[in-house]
Order: structure tokens, then C-alpha cells, then sequence
């Protein structure tokens, strides 16, 4: 039998990291098409080509840590 746990682990190692390479790489170009398109980035590091190509529309908002 398999947890509902067990499947969305195993989905995360699947396809999470496909997902998020592909969001990459497609944002820039709906971003070309559509001027309301901004980039948030939580300190990642992760879109620098959006960041390259609209600097004006990116915002790298940083992480909240407590300390």
C-alpha cells in the first residue's frame, strides 16, 4: 500500500527539480511577451538569466530567518 506521504515523496524527487528548471527557462520568454511579468526570488540565485535580461522586473526579496 502506498501513503499519500510515500507518493508526494516520491513525485518531489521526480519531478520538482524538472518543474523548476522548466519555470526557469520559460519565464524569461513569457516575460518577453507580457510587460506585467516580474520575478521574486527568495535568495535562491536561480533566475539570473531574468535577472539579465529585465533587471527592472526582478527582486531578489531575500529569506526571513528568525535569529
Amino acid at each position: 500500500m502506498v501513503t499519500l506521504a510515500a507518493a508526494t515523496d516520491d513525485w518531489t524527487r521526480r519531478y520538482a527539480a524538472a518543474a523548476r528548471d522548466l519555470y526557469r527557462e520559460l519565464l524569461p520568454e513569457l516575460a518577453a511577451r507580457n510587460t506585467a511579468i516580474v520575478c521574486l526570488e527568495a535568495d535562491h540565485g536561480g533566475f539570473a538569466a531574468f535577472a539579465r535580461r529585465f533587471p527592472d522586473r526582478y527582486l531578489d526579496v531575500g529569506i526571513a530567518v528568525p535569529v
